[in-house]
């Protein structure tokens, strides 16, 4: 009996772990911007998650190192 704990056991170590954020579908930098007029991180979002399909991040809660430069859809309409 205590041999088959110790198999067990065995086989467990064998599996392989998938790496985190492995059923992403696309990068985390692919789809937030920072707009260049008002400095702020912003990113489309499904309708079910917000109204206005797109979403705007205050400053400083995301680094802006590696992200592409495009305008929000607020700064677009003023």
């Amino acid at each position: 009996m205590i041999q088959y704990f110790i198999d067990d056991y065995d086989n467990k170590e064998t599996i392989e772990k998938k790496p985190q954020g492995y059923y992403r579908k696309e990068r985390i930098d692919d789809v937030l911007f920072l707009c260049k007029k008002c400095n702020h991180i912003w990113s489309r979002v499904a309708a079910y998650v917000d109204s206005s399909k797109w979403r705007k991040y205050p400053k400083g809660n995301i680094p802006t190192f590696g992200k592409k430069r495009k305008r929000c859809p607020s700064c677009k309409n003023v």
